[in-house]
């Protein structure tokens, strides 16, 4: 009886401390989406690690078509400055394409025209807006890297066997049969080849984290794509559709991605997003 007790105690408290966790994630998230409509036009308060700053610039750096303000002219206006107070991105991807934006600011009109459109549908429609921000905000950033150096990890990863895992799973049967006819000898040589399996996982696993990286943070930009393509708002009709081609497109990356992360797990991006 009293083992009952201690189990239904035991279930009672995890229960307890489960509701009050997910209490607490709905409260942040009701003062985070406070804040950004309190804050819409505020400088945003930031500060960077070198490594964090170091990775920002390297869409621009695929990108550096036509004209663009070179590292000269960019380090004597202190425009690292600048970026920094302009900065109110809360994804990884929104700040990267900010940067570009500043070092190549020479826009055709119909562009910057576009561009207007935009910052005043946005100014006028807070609903929106904050919408965009927080599915921004879930996108977050992709840990120490830029996501194109991640996209680049994908372009060299090649093809892979699974050799040896059929071996390791053929070992590890053989060991168990061994067991029915030598105890001892099976035994020890179980305990081998887990050891051996186990060294194998975390050395193939800290080659392969900038890819299961890769593949979270691609999923979570999928993610947020199809969250912000379900907008009704009839001004941002071009955009919209857009997002959902593009989504369209990555259907038989998301699932293939989809079994990689069930397989290998979740790897961790830095929650942050504006404009993405």
């Amino acid at each position: 009886m009293e083992y009952l007790i201690f189990a239904v105690a035991a279930l009672l408290i995890i229960v307890c401390l489960m509701g009050k966790g997910y209490l607490d994630y709905k409260q942040d998230q009701k003062i985070f989406i406070k804040k950004l409509y309190e804050n819409y036009g505020v400088l945003p308060e930031k500060e960077y690690k070198p490594e964090q700053y170091a990775t920002i610039s390297h869409y621009f750096e695929r990108h550096k078509d036509g004209f663009y303000v070179d590292d000269i002219t960019w380090n004597d206006l202190d425009m690292d400055e600048i970026f920094i107070k302009m900065n109110a991105a809360y994804s990884g991807a929104g700040e990267e394409y900010l940067y570009y934006l500043l070092r190549t600011p020479c826009a055709p009109e119909e562009e910057m025209a576009d561009r207007e459109r935009l910052i005043t549908f946005f100014t006028e429609h807070p609903e929106e807006r904050v919408s965009c921000q927080y599915h921004f905000h879930k996108l977050g950033r992709c840990g120490k890297f830029s996501i194109y150096d991640y996209l680049e990890y994908l372009d060299n990863l090649g093809e892979r066997n699974n050799r040896s895992h059929y071996l390791a799973i053929l070992l590890f049967l053989v060991t168990v049969l061994i067991m029915f006819f030598n105890l001892p000898i099976g035994l020890f040589a179980l305990v081998s080849v887990l050891v051996i399996n186990n060294l194998t996982y975390f050395r193939e696993r800290k080659e392969i984290e900038p890819y299961i990286t890769s593949f979270s943070y691609i999923l979570r930009l999928l993610e947020a794509a199809d969250q912000i393509g379900r907008l009704s708002a009839k001004q941002l009709k071009e955009e919209l559709t857009l997002l959902k081609t593009a989504g369209s497109s990555m259907s038989s990356f998301r699932r293939g991605a989809s079994l990689i992360m069930s397989a290998g797990g979740n790897a961790t991006g830095n929650s942050g997003g504006s404009k993405g």
